[in-house]
């Protein structure tokens, strides 16, 4: 009698597709379902006998069919939990913090070349006039000694 009760206790209890349709009930974005197509190639064997000189022969044809099959699945996905969305939020504020490191390395580096351009153009601009004070100078000492 005592060796009964536990089976009549897993007999009688909840089954497993009762709890997975309360699961659904509760969270319903939780079951997925997804839709596989397939190509299945049918081939059929045909044969037509004919008669040549006493013998019997059989003309063979074969005919292929493509026929596209679809399967719907039902999947359950987890809810995310702590951790996971803790993680989520420590990534995509990685990928804030690095894209905003890029950003302000570009800006800079555009910066630099900006002043590089100009200091070109400054530098071949400047020449003349570094000759034309030297020159001056040249006359200037010379017409004190004339004095």
């Amino acid at each position: 009698m005592y060796k009964l009760i536990p089976l009549l206790l897993v007999l009688t209890s909840c089954s497993s597709t009762y709890h997975l349709n309360k699961a659904i009930k509760k969270e319903p974005t939780i079951l997925n379902t997804q839709v596989v197509r397939d190509t299945v190639q049918i081939t059929t064997l045909d044969s037509i006998p004919y008669i040549v000189n006493d013998t019997i022969r059989y003309k063979v044809f074969e005919k292929v069919t493509d026929t596209v099959v679809e399967f719907e699945y039902k999947y359950l996905t987890a809810p995310e939990t702590r951790q996971d969305k803790r993680l989520k939020y420590k990534e995509n504020k990685l990928i804030e913090k690095n894209s905003l490191k890029l950003d302000k390395l570009l800006a800079r580096l555009n910066k630099r070349t900006k002043n590089v351009q100009t200091r070109q153009e400054n530098k071949g601009s400047k020449w003349y006039v570094f000759i034309l004070i030297g020159v001056l100078i040249g006359f200037l000492t010379r017409f004190i000694k004339l004095f």
